[in-house]
C-alpha cells in the first residue's frame, strides 16, 4: 500500500497543481485501499488531460504513475480488501525487517565475502530456522536425498585461483 499511495502522491505533485493538495491524495488513497484502483488511474488520467496547459505539469511522471497503477491493479498487486481478508499485511514494514534480520545480520559482516551459491544455501537455512519451519524442511530434503542419491553427494569443492595463477594471468594479458 505504502509504494502505491507514494506514487499516487509523485502523480499529483507531477500534476503541477498547488503543494499541499492533500484532499485529492487522501481520496485517491482511500479508492485504492478499497480496492478501487481503476477509479484512481481513471481520476490521474482525467486530471492530466484537464491540465495540458498547466506550465507545471510533468506529464511523463503522470503517465509513469498511470501505467503504475493500471500495471499492477491488473496483476492483481493492488487487491487490498482481499489482502486483509485474508490477513496479509498492507505494509511492507514486517518484510523489509526481515530482510534486515536474515540477510543483512548474516550477511554483511565486515570483511565477508560470499560466492552467490553459497550465500543462496546460508539465506535457505537462516529462513527456514527463523520462520519455524526447521524441522519440517529438514524432514523434506531427507527424504528428497533418500529419492535421488546425487542430491546427498557434497558437491565437488570450488577451488579459488592461487595467487601465482591469478599473476600468471595477469601477466599474459599485458
Amino acid at each position: 500500500m505504502y509504494h502505491a499511495a507514494e506514487n499516487i502522491n509523485k502523480g499529483i505533485n507531477a500534476l503541477g497543481q498547488e503543494p499541499g493538495d492533500n484532499k485529492q491524495f487522501q481520496e485517491l488513497r482511500t479508492k485504492l485501499r478499497d480496492g478501487n484502483w481503476k477509479e484512481v488511474s481513471d481520476t490521474l488520467q482525467k486530471a492530466l488531460d484537464l491540465s495540458q496547459d498547466n506550465p507545471r505539469l510533468d506529464r511523463d511522471e503522470v503517465v509513469r504513475v498511470i501505467n503504475y497503477i493500471r500495471q499492477h491493479g491488473e496483476a492483481g498487486h493492488l487487491d487490498y480488501p482481499k489482502f486483509s481478508l485474508m490477513g496479509l499485511p498492507m505494509v511492507s514494514g514486517a518484510i523489509e525487517s526481515a530482510i534486515r534480520r536474515v540477510v543483512n545480520l548474516r550477511m554483511k559482516n565486515n570483511g565477508t565475502f560470499w560466492r552467490v551459491s553459497k550465500a543462496e544455501c546460508i539465506l535457505v537455512l537462516r529462513s527456514s530456522i527463523l520462520s519455524g519451519r526447521w524441522d519440517e524442511d529438514r524432514k523434506r530434503t531427507k527424504l528428497a536425498m533418500q529419492r535421488n542419491r546425487k542430491l546427498s553427494m557434497p558437491p565437488v569443492r570450488e577451488s579459488a585461483p592461487s595467487k601465482s595463477d591469478a599473476r600468471n594471468n595477469l601477466s599474459k594479458s599485458q
